[in-house]
């Protein structure tokens, strides 16, 4: 997980580099988010945090493509489980697993003023890590998923607000399924850009 974050980043460094020495059709903006689960990944997952990188390419001043790229963690919220241990029921809290997320994601994007409308899809690699429970019932597990999401934005100078919508695709063993419900991480995301 660590050396595909790594690498993540190595390429957007890249591609900051060439916009930065290219003429200003090329935009380049970092921010940071907040994102709001939603749906039953809410009923599993506090409010992430993380940050984010975007790099545009203007075809004019009305259509972009976008690719945007970052990080973000997820911590679980604590759920009782109840279980059958030869006809005994047995009752225990267990803490969904700690999140890692990196959206690879790219799409078109349209701008009327200081608005904006996109949508970006791609691929999303996951990492569950199962930390602070005693029982430890499900191993780490790392996926790639599909991924899409919409967005609108609000840019005033070099700043830019963006608020979208995330939905990924979750593939996790039988095991895993058993304690987390969860075939679709969907968030909503709060942004704050800043553009260079």
């Amino acid at each position: 997980m660590k050396k595909i974050t790594l690498a993540c980043f190595l390429c957007l460094g890249v591609v900051v580099v060439v916009a930065q020495q290219s003429n200003r059709k090329w935009q380049f903006s970092v921010g940071a988010s907040a994102s709001l689960p939603s749906g039953k990944f809410s009923n599993y997952y506090n409010t992430g945090y993380g940050g984010e990188a975007e790099i545009s390419y203007l075809f004019n001043e009305k259509f972009s493509w976008y690719v945007t790229s970052g990080y973000y963690v997820f911590t679980g919220k604590k759920n009782t489980y109840s279980v059958n241990y030869g006809g005994i029921p047995f009752n225990f809290d267990y803490t969904s697993p700690k999140i890692g997320y990196i959206p690879i994601l790219g799409g078109p994007r349209y701008t009327i003023g200081n608005f904006s409308l996109g949508i970006a899809a791609g691929v999303g690699i996951y990492n569950f890590k199962n930390e602070g429970n005693t029982y430890n019932v499900i191993s780490d597990t790392t996926g790639i998923s599909f991924t899409y999401s919409p967005q609108i934005a609000y840019t005033t100078g070099k700043f830019k607000i963006a608020a979208s919508y995330t939905s990924s695709t979750v593939k996790l063993d039988a095991q895993f399924s058993s304690y987390v419900d969860l075939k679709n991480a969907a968030f909503i995301g709060i942004k704050l850009f800043y553009q260079f």
